[in-house]
């Protein structure tokens, strides 16, 4: 865990530095003038958006936009019906090009909401503000409905390093498939294992969540599981996604919980991704009340009449669904960096080939590319399996998991470490 104090920024070798004061003071001084304040429409929050990310040397939109004719995924399911979706083998234009694990570090889009909680004396306050990230990690989600991430291969990882944040994730397990991530900042700490299952319900397929998040700020240790996503109309109409059911984060420092109902829309879509919810002493006196949409904002009820707004997505590229309906935040994901080239490891999504072909247009080739890489992991399983070994991650290690939830994953340290030295270990997975 990073040492809490003065802010400070991540480098692209992963190592912290210290900050700019200058900057800093400048910041504040807008900040004070109140030229900071949020954008009042849509077309200025988008170029506030793409701003950033330009001044950051990050890109705005991928290669080329979306390459290669959708296919009907219902025709798929209905041919595989009762399998287990992760062993079947999907066209490569099923496929978004950023892999489960990029998906994954979309989680931390508005980590700025952990360092707001980390500021927060109140813990009533820093529940909401943990509540308000935890809803935020489906905005991603809202225009992505036609097509699915890359299955990872075992073993395969991907870092995503921001000013003040550095995230990991692996692939641990291939049957049943699970990825294990973590992440740090000033003040906190995250990590989760990510696994599913999913059902066919004719015109919607339900994919369940297994696995804990966990968080971190001081004391506080906050634990939720995800509730089910659904992807909608599969056989006619608007494809869309919809998260469904409840999600209870706990704190057994505070005595606080939080539980959240992400509402089913319903037939007239009336509600459509509405939230809400309420925090919880130990006694079950309510002690504040939360509510807004996991595509666009999250608010805790002051009043009967005044709403405190605790997060608001960022306004989507207007040439997003050119471009498989990522968010700014996405399109950054599978760039390669001259800044970081020289240090990823050769597990990194960011190198995978089929991937990149397609992001690229090279539908034909990714389709090859794909095949050709499933088959390569299948034969190294059977030669595991042959001189009866298993499989034995890099960066994370198997624990138990909380009562009744099974096992879990936890990062052993090291990579950082080992990122610095580029002395990455090789297990030929392209």
């Amino acid at each position: 865990m990073l040492e809490t104090g003065p802010p400070s920024t991540i480098d692209h070798e992963g190592q912290e530095t210290e900050p700019d004061t200058e900057e800093t003071e400048e910041t504040e001084e807008l900040k004070e003038s109140g030229e900071t304040e949020e954008v009042e429409d849509d077309t200025g929050a988008e170029v506030q958006v793409i701003l950033q990310a330009q001044q950051e040397g990050r890109r705005t939109k991928l290669p080329v936009p979306v390459s290669g004719e959708e296919v009907s995924l219902w025709a798929v399911l209905r041919k595989n019906v009762g399998k287990d979706l992760s062993t079947v083998s999907f066209p490569v234009t099923f496929n978004e090009p950023l892999s489960l694990l990029q998906k994954l570090a979309e989680d931390l889009e508005y980590a700025d909401l952990l360092i707001k909680a980390v500021a927060a004396s109140d813990p009533v306050e820093r529940m909401c503000l943990v509540a308000a990230f935890a809803v935020s990690t489906y905005a991603s989600s809202h225009y992505r409905a036609a097509r699915k991430p890359f299955n990872p291969m075992l073993g395969e990882t991907f870092e995503d390093i921001r000013p003040s944040s550095r995230f990991v994730a692996e692939k641990v397990s291939h049957h049943p498939p699970v990825m294990a991530s973590y992440a740090e900042g000033e003040g906190w700490t995250y990590w989760a294992t990510s696994g599913g299952k999913n059902k066919f319900w004719g015109r919607s397929l339900e994919i369940i969540p297994t696995g804990t998040t966990h968080l971190k700020i001081g004391e506080n240790h906050y634990q939720w599981q995800k509730p089910s996503s659904f992807m909608r109309n599969l056989m006619a109409g608007q494809k869309y996604v919809e998260h469904v059911g409840q999600m209870t984060i706990s704190d057994a420092f505070s005595d606080l919980s939080c539980v959240l109902d992400f509402k089913d829309s319903g037939f007239w879509g009336s509600s459509r991704n509405a939230v809400s919810g309420s925090v919880r002493s130990s006694d079950g006196a309510m002690v504040a009340t939360v509510e807004g949409a996991w595509h666009e904002s999250f608010s805790r009820q002051l009043d009967v009449d005044m709403l405190s707004v605790l997060w608001r997505a960022n306004q989507m590229p207007q040439h997003a669904e050119q471009y498989y309906g990522f968010t700014t935040f996405a399109m950054q994901l599978n760039e390669l960096l001259p800044s970081n080239r020289a240090f990823l490891p050769p597990t990194d999504s960011r190198l995978r080939p089929d991937q990149r072909a397609l992001e690229e247009g090279r539908v034909d080739e990714a389709e090859v590319e794909k095949l050709r890489l499933e088959q390569e992991q299948r034969q190294r399983r059977k030669e595991r399996e042959d001189l009866g070994k298993s499989w034995e991650p890099r960066w994370f290690s198997r624990v138990p998991g909380p009562s009744g939830l099974g096992e879990e994953w936890v990062y052993k340290g090291g990579y950082w470490e080992t990122r610095a030295k580029k002395m990455w270990d090789n297990p030929g997975l392209w």
